[in-house]
Formats: C-alpha cells, sequence, structure tokens
C-alpha cells in the first residue's frame, strides 16, 4: 500500500458550483463583477469558488459560468462548466430553473418527484442561499445549464436510476472528498490512527448523510467518525492493523446492501447485485413471484424497499440484511472483532440494526430515542 499521498485535495460538489454561477450571475445582474464569490455550505463553513466569466446583459439581467473541480477525487464532472443567467424581478422568492444539461426524474424513489429537474433538496437549498446573499430586495430568476451535461451524464448512473437528459445537481455538504482515489487509503489509515488514539471503537460511514447521522447518535470522540467512501473492506482492514476492538458500519442502504453480498468495495464500477440481494431475502420471507420482479426491476435501492413495505415485509427484510452484512464481516475479517450495523434510510430514522453491548453503551439520549432502544 503506498504511503506517498496520504494528503488529497478535496473539491466542490455540483451543488456548490451550481450555486457559485447562481450567485455570481445574480451579481452580475447588479452591476458587480468579481473573480471569486464566498457560499455558504450546509455544514456551516463558507467556501470561495473562482468565476471563470461573468457580465450584465442588460440592466437586471446577468450571465456568469463556474467550472467545477473535484480535487483528487476521480469525477466524471470534473472541469464541467456549470452556467447560469439571473434576472431580477421585484417579487420577493428565487425561482430555480433548468435549461440544458440538467436531467429530469421519470421514476420514482428519487429525493426529487418525477417530472422535476434532478436538483436534490440539499443543493436546492444551497443555490437559493447563496443568491439570497447577491440581492438586496426583491426576488430572482436563475436559469441553470450544463453545456455538456447530456453528454457527461451517459457515463453515470443516471440513466440507470431513472434520470434522462443530462447530470444530477447534488451534495449533501458542498465539499467533495477524495473517497475514490487511489490514495484515499493512505488517507483512510492517517485518520484511523487519529482515531485509535482517542478510541477503540471505530464507526466506518460510507457518505456524509451517515456520518452526520452517526455522530448524533453516539457518544464518541470526533476523530472515531470515520468517512470511508466505497472502500469498506480496506477500511475495516486498517481499522483491525490499527487495533481498533469495536468496529460499526453506519450507513444507507445503497452501499450496505452490497455488503450483505459479500461485496466491500461498494463503487458501481466495481460491483452492483444490490436488487438481485434484496430480491433473494424478499424470497426468503415468502413474497410472490410478482413482488420478486417488481424488485428487480427497481431503479433504486428505496424503490425496491417501497414494493417491500407495501407487501408488508420491509422490516423482516430489512433485519435478514443486517444480520447478513455482520456474518459477512464476521466470515471476512475474524470473530474476535465486535462487528455492529445500522442501516438508516436519508433522513436517519434505522431501518435495522444489529449492536454490540460495547456499542449499546456508546448510544446517546438523542440516538437511543431515534432508533427505539
Amino acid at each position: 500500500m503506498t504511503q506517498s499521498n496520504p494528503f488529497q485535495q478535496y473539491g466542490i460538489t455540483s451543488g456548490s458550483a451550481a450555486a457559485a454561477a447562481a450567485k455570481a450571475s445574480a451579481l452580475a445582474a447588479g452591476g458587480s463583477v468579481v473573480e471569486y464569490v464566498g457560499i455558504p455550505t450546509p455544514i456551516g463553513i463558507r467556501i470561495e469558488i473562482r468565476v471563470e466569466m461573468m457580465r450584465q446583459l442588460k440592466t437586471g439581467s446577468g450571465m456568469a459560468r463556474v467550472r467545477k473541480f473535484s480535487g483528487d477525487n476521480p469525477d466524471i464532472l470534473n472541469n464541467a462548466v456549470f452556467q447560469s443567467v439571473a434576472v431580477l424581478r421585484s417579487e420577493e422568492g428565487i425561482r430555480i430553473h433548468a435549461v440544458k444539461g440538467i436531467g429530469k426524474v421519470v421514476s420514482g424513489g428519487l429525493p426529487v418527484g418525477q417530472g422535476e429537474y434532478a436538483i436534490n433538496p440539499i443543493a436546492r437549498m444551497m443555490i437559493e442561499n447563496a443568491v439570497r446573499e447577491a440581492i438586496s430586495s426583491g426576488g430572482c430568476d436563475i436559469f441553470l445549464s450544463v453545456p455538456e451535461g447530456e453528454d457527461l451524464a451517459r457515463s453515470t448512473m443516471n440513466p440507470r436510476v431513472g434520470i434522462i437528459g443530462g447530470i444530477s445537481i447534488i451534495g449533501t455538504t458542498g465539499i467533495e472528498e477524495p473517497v475514490s482515489g487511489p490514495d484515499y487509503s493512505s488517507h483512510l489509515e492517517y485518520l484511523l490512527k487519529t482515531g485509535r488514539c482517542a478510541s477503540s471503537v471505530a464507526v466506518l460511514c460510507p457518505g456524509n448523510t451517515a456520518l452526520k447521522f452517526a455522530e448524533m447518535y453516539l457518544t464518541l470522540p470526533p476523530s472515531s467518525f470515520i468517512l470511508i467512501g466505497d472502500r469498506v473492506g480496506d477500511a475495516i482492514t486498517l481499522a483491525l492493523k490499527n487495533g481498533f476492538r469495536e468496529i460499526l458500519i453506519f450507513g444507507l442502504p445503497g452501499k450496505l446492501v452490497k455488503l450483505a453480498a459479500g461485496v466491500t468495495n461498494t463503487h458501481s464500477r466495481i460491483a452492483d447485485a444490490r436488487f438481485e440481494t434484496i430480491a433473494a431475502y424478499a424470497a426468503l420471507v415468502g413474497v410472490s413471484r410478482d413482488t420478486i420482479a417488481k424488485v428487480l426491476d427497481s431503479n433504486t435501492v428505496e424503490s425496491a424497499f417501497s414494493v417491500l413495505r407495501d407487501e408488508g415485509v420491509m422490516d423482516e427484510v430489512a433485519n435478514l440484511l443486517v444480520d447478513r452484512i455482520v456474518q459477512r464481516l464476521h466470515t471476512l475479517f475474524g470473530e474476535s472483532t465486535a462487528f455492529s450495523c445500522i442501516m438508516i434510510d436519508s433522513h436517519g430514522k434505522p431501518y435495522a440494526l444489529r449492536l454490540s453491548d460495547g456499542i449499546k453503551a456508546l448510544v446517546s439520549k438523542y440516538g437511543s430515542e431515534a432508533m427505539g432502544l
């Protein structure tokens, strides 16, 4: 394993790029020209983003362009141009319109409704907050486009999950972390060594949403919570190497279901098997062939779970999946480590959980109420 680059460069999400372009265009509409714009993020910090182009089109309207950068995280959208035209108006409110290169949702199971453009709720909030900083009164219409978005989207999962015609504007923190880069394992080891100085418990979270709720649910030093991206197997191996005795996997089902199938690198380019795994456990609890077919035809794990919920077997299947994950981890990494698992939805509500006695003792009062313990 390389130790050459434990310090990785971070980037910005598509939500941040869109928010920066939108704010710059609103500033341009008011006659301002700047080299950088600062935008607020959902995690309470501000980031400065370079504006590639901005100009006033006429009084009350402006145009701006920002280029997304992904740091050391491999991302098909690295260097993609995000463009915005802002039109100021006297009525209050900020309206966001997708013009070109932003996909439209055509299936259920996503955080954006069918027929709407694929701008997720947090990214939309970021755009609105950024624009609000640029206008002193009245409202603004924002017309967003990603000129190469339709071509770029063909290399993403959008067509498979039910988003057509362009990319998604997403992001939960505004900051893109290098979790999929080749050197992230070195970065992970650095984080784990730091965490081991404070605790023998590691809470491994594939994504930022899980990380946020894990920190709320457990009373542990901040360095115990590790963002691992897709490298679940690498993270566990490094945690064991560094002497952790308790390991909790805390995440959303899109990643964790793959663990139940024994897939320890959950990146979509490596392996999938989500719907086949859910279908197998649905069959185990006795659902019909039609229900299994609906699960296999689902576009997202959430939509597959919706099928199970309609059949009244959601809890039973989720519990079987979490049991299987813990069993898999013991098989792959040894029986001597105490493994636990919490599978949550995007709002932090647990679908299912299996906790060791050690982890149960660390659950906060808030976590206890949220998890019904």
